[in-house]
């Protein structure tokens, strides 16, 4: 067995066996360290050299803030993709005939729509129109029957659920930024992105 080392980024990693004639991985060497004393680091340039320990801690830092930052920026796109999911579940709603359902949200034209019946409900309420039912498909295929003002009071509640998940995102985002702020790798890897979404 012959024995190699590790470089990692750049400094004097982990030791591994492997058997005779095996060239050695990626990122790995046959030659050995010296021997390194107290407060050195051993580093390398083409061969090993000894350095201040400091460099080494100075350098690791610089990599593991690095690394932490690339974990926020992912934790982030998963916070999107996970407020984009929930919006596009639908809202669940109590409809006014007594029947519960959903309201259809699944892309920008769903959104659009339900901002359409709202404003043709407003203006409809405006009149002072509050006899004329209108009609409205949920996610379900069921037709509810609802007046002008009960027709916006859904699009008004639709808009702040919407709203109130963007500002749950933002939530979750602020909340990753202190912990990469204070150097928490730990709090950062184990962040929860499923909790604190409106129901």
């Amino acid at each position: 067995m012959r024995t190699i080392y590790q470089i990692d980024h750049g400094f004097l990693g982990e030791t591994a066996e492997i058997e005779p004639g095996q060239p050695a991985p990626a990122s790995w060497t046959f030659t050995a360290p010296p021997k390194i004393p107290r407060d050195k680091a051993a580093k390398w340039d083409g061969e090993w050299v000894l350095v201040d320990e400091s460099v080494y801690k100075d350098a690791m830092a610089v990599i593991q803030a690095k690394a932490l930052q690339s974990r926020a920026e992912l934790l982030n796109q998963a916070i999107d993709t996970e407020r984009t999911a929930r919006i596009a579940a639908g809202m669940p709603y109590a409809f006014p005939d007594g029947t519960g359902g959903t309201v259809q949200l699944r892309h920008e034209r769903d959104i659009l729509n339900v901002n359409a019946v709202g404003t043709a409900a407003m203006m409809i309420t405006s009149a002072g129109d509050t006899a004329t039912k209108m009609e409205f498909r949920d996610q379900e295929d069921v037709t509810h029957q609802m007046s002008a003002p009960e027709m916006l009071a859904m699009a008004q509640d639709v808009m702040g659920w919407i709203s109130a998940h963007y500002a749950a995102a933002w939530t979750h985002k602020d909340a990753i930024k202190e912990l990469v702020e204070a150097a928490d790798g730990e709090g950062v890897a184990s962040y929860d992105i499923t909790q604190g979404w409106p129901s």
